[in-house]
């Protein structure tokens, strides 16, 4: 366990100095979750008094944020503090996000708001300006790599404009798809960060990844046309 944090946690509450918001990040998810149970423990959160909330599938729906909302708003049942830890914060959309922007702007004394999140350069500024940022220490690349990397969305990335246009209208109608290929697109290219690969420079990779993360919010969070943006985004590959 990253005993750094265990300190810092303690010491925050030791001096009366425990936030509101805080955002988990760097590390392995797991980890990352026992250290967000650890502190419910640690401040004797009952279960009633805590809120764990996963995605359904790719997404965190609006719903499930609202629950959290007025989980928050409600005075402890048999605690000191109310407790909410959404894991894979990132995968809220814009209107999750929106809502739960509310929590944060208004925060309630005895409140604690923990987000987990493996990509959260995924979540709006708004978002990230209202939380403690908590980084973990983190997983090798190519751990994290494997579990993102899909080798047939390497070969699209690398082949022809016109086998990927193809792949591309199969699933634009499919967020589930356009996410996962999305997310090869992102850790392939920051794979290449630390690689001999002389395809591409280090000042393009880093304009790519930028324009993958574009294209997510956009896909996810506007009405854009999905495939389109696909399309302009692979050509920014070439």
């Amino acid at each position: 366990m990253n005993s750094h944090i265990i300190d810092f946690f303690k010491s925050a509450v030791k001096g009366d100095k425990l936030g509101h918001g805080y955002l988990f990040f760097g590390g392995n998810v797991d980890e990352m979750k026992k250290v967000a149970f650890w502190l419910a423990e640690f401040l004797e959160v009952s279960s009633v008094d805590t809120m764990h909330i996963v995605p359904e599938g790719k997404d965190i729906k609006i719903e499930k944020i609202r629950e959290a909302r007025r989980h928050l708003s409600l005075s402890p049942y048999n605690s000191l503090y109310k407790l909410a830890i959404i894991e894979g914060a990132e995968a809220m959309n814009i209107n999750s996000s929106n809502a739960l922007l509310k929590t944060l702007e208004e925060p309630k004394g005895n409140t604690v708001l923990i987000l987990i999140a493996s990509r959260p350069s995924f979540l709006p500024d708004t978002i990230l300006s209202r939380l403690e940022h908590i980084r973990f220490r983190g997983v090798c690349l190519s751990e994290v790599a494997d579990s993102f990397i899909d080798p047939r969305h390497v070969d699209i990335i690398r082949g022809s404009f016109s086998d990927a246009s193809e792949f591309i209208g199969k699933i634009s109608k499919n967020n589930e798809e356009i996410v996962s290929f999305l997310d090869s697109c992102l850790f392939w290219f920051r794979s290449l960060l630390f690689s001999d690969d002389k395809d591409y420079s280090i000042s393009r990779i880093g304009e790519i990844i930028k324009e993958v993360e574009k294209t997510r919010d956009l896909v996810l969070g506007t009405n854009v046309n999905k495939k389109l943006a696909l399309e302009n985004l692979v050509l920014n590959f070439k």
